[in-house]
């Protein structure tokens, strides 16, 4: 007898055992990578860790949790560099379906490319490009894109759905987004949880090509995400892209703790969430957003990828790299910076002076970089000017330049205005009326605002991309060709590359804008 209940009492705290044990795997770890406007950095550069430390970095934390990772795009992966650019983003996609990735969300940056290119990559992308809001003209979800994707992770059902900033219409080409319309994200997110939840998701992530931004006293804000965010309780994870910034944080939406973060840019960072999933309760127990720098990371590619990325280096290396002109100077640039901006008036000039125009114009954001001392090749002028826009000559008169001169001026996301022969004196940001208190042209001869003038600028602001939308009012349209080759063009001809810093441009409330750019 005394056996018999020996053994029971066995049997009973053994069974304890499995019911705490089972009790246990109620709780269920999960981890969210995300990589942000990539822009197709494969090299090691100066910018940018290139492709093997951010695989590196990505297989040693999959490594930590390798049946609950969730591996996304935040939109802006494919273009950006020469190198990708080139082959119309395949290498970062390869690069992207190696490292098994999950799902990309579509950024602006993706109508770099006509629709024909865009379904063209979603073919050769192992992964879904998700956007919700973008929408053909019968009102479904334009091709190839989807509203969301299902996965599954260690037996956690996770509804992903993707959101493209609102502002693209503005920034992105508008011939490579004829047909799409751009619609409420709320709406557009909402009917697609409901659809994932009704599939069986338990956890709903909202990866959106929406900036976010976060201070140095960890408070996250996002003109754009926020306000959606108040309208769709039942988002548990947020993964963002589009600002560059690097975001690790959580924000209270209607008492509820949303985990937030954004990787950067160009592969410097792996940003994850790492999170609790309680299965009983059907929601985070704890989250902790992280973010990993790739610099350190040691490894190497697959010997097939690597082989199969130097190939596409290769090609460009030896297209792009003969000498086009000597520069006598580093030409810094910087898109939202009063002072850095020589790179762009030295390319302007030549555009002009080619042009036989009175003015050049261009947005900020279409210069990425500057130009280092030295010589200067095509591969160079292309991280420069990477959108291979077209050039057009058209006659503008002085109200609308005036206008689009108050326009671009304003240290945002999109960049000041860039110019050529005009002398501005004036305010950023505030008030439109008040920003401009001189305007001239180069030799002192004013704008009048009923003549028109010959004025040399991109397809993408003739088209009203950033806001240009005076220069609808453009008259005589005549195409020049592409841009980087007319400035190609323009560089063999000069063959050298002398600038010194002019008073082309005077901002009166320099400190104040400086500041805001903190």
């Amino acid at each position: 007898m005394q056996k018999f209940i020996i053994t029971l009492l066995v049997a009973i705290l053994t069974g304890m055992q499995l019911l705490v044990a089972a009790a246990g795997t109620e709780t269920v770890p999960l981890q969210f990578l995300l990589v942000n406007d990539f822009h197709g950095h494969l090299r090691s550069e100066t910018e940018a860790p290139g492709a093997a430390k951010l695989a590196a970095t990505i297989e040693e934390l999959r490594g930590k949790n390798p049946e609950g990772t969730v591996l996304l795009g935040g939109g802006d992966m494919f273009s950006g560099t020469l190198d990708s650019n080139e082959f119309r983003g395949r290498p970062a996609i390869e690069l992207m379906n190696a490292l098994h990735f999950d799902g990309d969300v579509a950024g602006n940056h993706i109508f770099d490319f006509n629709r024909a290119v865009i379904a063209r990559q979603a073919l050769w992308a192992h992964f879904p490009l998700i956007a919700a809001n973008i929408q053909d003209g019968t009102g479904k979800t334009a091709a190839p894109f989807v509203p969301g994707v299902l996965l599954e992770r260690d037996g956690v059902r996770i509804g992903v759905v993707g959101l493209v900033t609102m502002d693209t219409p503005e920034k992105a080409s508008k011939k490579n987004m004829q047909g799409l319309t751009f619609v409420d994200p709320v709406p557009a997110a909402a009917a697609a949880i409901r659809t994932l939840q009704q599939q069986g998701a338990q956890l709903i992530v909202l990866l959106v090509h929406m900036s976010t931004y976060q201070n140095r006293a960890g408070t996250i804000t996002g003109g754009e995400i926020m306000p959606i965010l108040a309208q769709l309780p039942e988002v548990d994870v947020v993964l963002s892209g589009h600002s560059h910034q690097v975001v690790a944080g959580t924000v209270q939406v209607r008492g509820k703790t949303i985990p937030v973060v954004q990787s950067g840019w160009a592969g410097n960072n792996v940003a994850l969430v790492r999170v609790q999933y309680d299965r009983e309760q059907h929601k985070l127990l704890q989250a902790e957003p992280l973010i990993v720098r790739t610099a350190t990371a040691t490894g190497k590619l697959s010997e097939p990828l690597a082989t199969r990325l130097q190939g596409y280096l290769t090609a460009v290396d030896k297209k792009y790299h003969t000498p086009l002109a000597v520069n006598d100077q580093d030409l810094p640039y910087e898109r939202r910076s009063i002072e850095e901006r020589a790179c762009a008036d030295v390319l302007l000039d030549l555009v002009r002076q080619k042009a036989g125009a009175r003015v050049a114009l261009c947005n900020g954001g279409g210069f990425r970089t500057g130009l280092a001392r030295g010589q200067v090749t095509l591969a160079d002028v292309l991280k420069v000017w990477p959108f291979k826009d077209d050039l057009y000559l058209a006659d503008i008169s002085g109200r609308v330049l005036k206008a689009a001169v108050t326009n671009g001026l304003e240290t945002n996301e999109r960049g000041l205005l860039r110019f050529s022969g005009l002398k501005v004196v004036g305010r950023v940001n505030g008030p439109a009326a008040g920003r401009i208190s001189s305007i001239t042209f180069s030799d002192g001869t004013p704008v009048e605002d009923n003549r028109d003038y010959k004025v040399v600028l991109n397809e993408f602001m003739l088209n009203g991309g950033d806001g240009y939308t005076m220069f609808q009012q453009a008259r005589n349209r005549v195409q020049l060709g592409g841009e980087v080759s007319y400035v190609k063009k323009a560089l063999q001809q000069m063959g050298r590359i002398s600038y010194q810093l002019d008073d082309r441009l005077t901002i009166t409330n320099a400190a104040e804008a400086a500041a805001a750019r903190q």
